[in-house]
């Protein structure tokens, strides 16, 4: 592999680059591919200083987006990644709230407008992969949503100027989070909950990041301010647990007939039969 050869992955907020993609990213980094992160939302109705959330007279909106923003800078250079690109649009908070409703957030946004943004950056950088979330967005996060919509939406865009990228959804394989869940030590203990986890079957391609554990982790701590973050990289302490050491993806195209699970996102794939 080599700098001709182009990985993109769209997220929503800072942070959301390093759990199912970290690796991935420091991984293809190290081989020469040319790495994009597209961050959708400046992050700011994430926690604030001393842990406030969302709501508490000492969360500062501007100033948490200042802070989140630059951690993500600080993450994306431990993974090496090669272009960060920040959208920057508002955060539209976790699905439920208040702050939903609010017309400016992204979530809100009109698609085509959010879509021709994602697709002159596809123009500009003309990639060979895109990774984005599927359509659920994993969680059900309204920006999650919507950067799989717009996303979707602008490769749409870009089909007339035949770029035609291999699109993959970041996904938890089932029995990853079953055996997280078994293997924990402690009632305390935060974990991914089961219910955002993938259908094993459904999942075409397991990348080893076991090399690019510890810049995955580095890319955690340096969004330290977030307590999601904080959680994740206690867990991620133990390298060799259950399930760290690869992430999957569904790769959108021909996964109904694959017999097969990819171990690479690029087209020279190393493959291995599924097991049934």
């Amino acid at each position: 592999m080599s700098a001709d050869q182009t990985l993109m992955v769209v997220h929503a907020h800072p942070d959301d680059e390093v759990p199912t993609t970290g690796g991935t990213l420091a991984k293809y980094a190290a081989r020469g591919v040319r790495t994009v992160l597209i961050t959708c939302t400046n992050g700011d109705q994430g926690d604030g200083a001393d842990g406030a959330k969302p709501g508490d007279p000492a969360h500062d909106p501007s100033a948490v987006a200042a802070q989140r923003v630059r951690e993500l800078q600080a993450s994306a250079a431990h993974l090496n990644i090669s272009h960060l690109e920040l959208l920057d649009y508002p955060d539209s908070g976790v699905g439920g709230w208040p702050r939903n409703q609010d017309p400016a957030n992204f979530s809100n946004q009109p698609l085509a407008s959010v879509a021709s943004r994602i697709a002159e950056l596809i123009r500009q950088y003309r990639p060979d992969v895109v990774v984005t979330y599927a359509q659920n967005g994993m969680s059900s996060h309204p920006d999650h949503v919507r950067t799989h919509e717009a996303t979707m939406a602008a490769l749409e865009q870009v089909a007339a100027d035949a770029i035609d990228p291999t699109v993959y959804f970041t996904a938890l394989a089932r029995s990853r989070l079953q055996a997280l869940h078994d293997a924990a030590t402690g009632q305390d203990q935060w974990l991914p909950p089961i219910e955002i986890g993938t259908d094993d079957a459904l999942i075409t391609t397991y990348v080893d990041i076991s090399s690019h554990i510890d810049a995955k982790v580095e890319a955690l701590r340096a969004h330290n301010s977030q307590a999601d973050a904080t959680a994740l990289m206690r867990l991620l302490g133990n390298r060799n647990g259950p399930g760290l050491t690869r992430e999957s993806f569904i790769r959108v195209r021909e996964r109904a007939a694959c017999i097969y699970v990819e171990t690479d996102l690029f087209p020279v794939e190393k493959k291995v039969q599924r097991q049934q």
